[in-house]
């Protein structure tokens, strides 16, 4: 489990300051923010991390700045084949990059089992559900081959990506014109957080 984040340089939103990003995350940790503060970049970091490709973060390098992104996150490990024999826990370091001297940028490890929300989908219909491909078209295409032999996904797991998807368009800028002024219910919050974790967990096709 990713227990810090110690740097993002050089990435999106975020330049060289550390304490501005200095960040514990526990196992469940909701990110919220006014838009253009840097979501979005910590998703492409997260994406990045979990797949171990690099092209997240390098399209959001910062404009203007001749230095490569620089990330440091730490984890907290407790697989029986990453600990030290006695050892309870394990605290390493992930960086970003890894080293000049490789001529790349490069995580020094992967972290397979993070999973970001339209991962598993992309894993589980990649000719349908390609990078850079929005969740609405998707959804879409889902529901048009409903029944059919080639179908995507199933009648109830379209219904729940659509109503999960439009719980957070009510606060995003470009779905909602009053995206400033929509409340936010606790309950409704909490249920929409619960009901994402259960989206990504098992296999839903």
């Amino acid at each position: 489990m990713i227990e810090y984040i110690k740097l993002l340089r050089n990435i999106g939103t975020f330049n060289s300051d550390s304490a501005a990003v200095s960040l514990s995350l526990k196992r469940l940790t909701l990110i919220y923010a006014d838009n253009g503060r840097g979501k979005t970049t910590l998703a492409a970091v997260l994406r990045s991390l979990g797949t171990g490709n690099s092209d997240p973060i390098l399209d959001r390098h910062r404009l203007g700045s001749g230095d490569p992104p620089h990330v440091i996150l730490r984890s907290c490990l407790k697989s029986h084949q990453c600990r030290p024999q006695g050892s309870k826990t394990t605290s390493e370091r992930w960086r970003y990059p890894l080293s000049a001297r490789h001529n790349s940028h490069l995580w020094c490890r992967s972290s397979p089992d993070l999973t970001l929300f339209k991962q598993p989908l992309r894993v589980a219909c990649p000719d349908c559900f390609p990078p850079g491909k929005l969740l609405g078209p998707f959804i879409g295409d889902c529901r048009n081959k409903g029944g059919r032999p080639d179908e995507i996904l199933s009648e109830d797991t379209i219904l729940e990506l659509h109503n999960i998807v439009e719980y957070g368009n009510r606060f995003h800028h470009d779905t909602n014109q009053a995206w400033q002024t929509e409340e936010i219910n606790s309950t409704e919050l909490l249920g929409y957080v619960k009901r994402t974790l259960a989206f990504v967990g098992p296999p839903r096709v």
